[in-house]
């Protein structure tokens, strides 16, 4: 049986930052938030997405896009993450001053008709499935950003934005 594709997409769209920056671990940091909310509620419509985009915007409003297809489709954030970083790394330069970052996600297929790969690991497809979940129902219960995804090796300010919720738009 095919997948059924959905399309409709999740934008989280770019907030600014409190002061224009060129840091790169302070920019992942931000992209990571919005990756988290947008993983989030991607799970909550029980669909996977087969392709993300990121978004930056310099201090001068010039807009940065690129955007990647997954090899299969996915929910959870360290998947999206991974792809969303490299990307993010084609597009960073040290000398320009950033004024936000955002993720876009598309190409949404519903979990309920999803079909298996052979060529796809399924314990550690099965084992995300079920992390995603537990981050979920801790968030659920003890309220959002309990759990944060750590991969910076220096300090960040903490400034709004920084490893908090970024403002759910729907």
């Amino acid at each position: 049986m095919e997948n059924t594709a959905v399309f409709l997409s999740i934008v989280q769209l770019p907030q600014s930052f409190p002061e224009f920056t060129s840091d790169f671990d302070y920019i992942k940091n931000e992209l990571q938030v919005h990756i988290h909310s947008a993983c989030r509620r991607l799970r909550q419509a029980k669909c996977k997405c087969n392709t993300i985009g990121v978004i930056v915007k310099t201090k001068d409003f010039k807009c940065g896009f690129l955007e990647a297809k997954l090899e299969n489709p996915t929910d959870f954030e360290l998947n999206i993450s991974k792809t969303a970083f490299e990307l993010l790394e084609m597009m960073y330069s040290p000398n320009i001053l950033y004024r936000s970052v955002g993720i876009l996600l598309e190409e949404f297929k519903t979990c309920s008709n999803e079909q298996l790969n052979m060529f796809e690991d399924q314990v550690k497809k099965e084992k995300s499935e079920r992390l995603g979940k537990a981050i979920d129902r801790i968030e659920e219960r003890f309220g959002r950003n309990k759990i944060k995804v750590g991969f910076t090796n220096k300090d960040v300010p903490n400034k709004q934005g920084f490893m908090t919720s970024p403002t759910m738009i729907y």
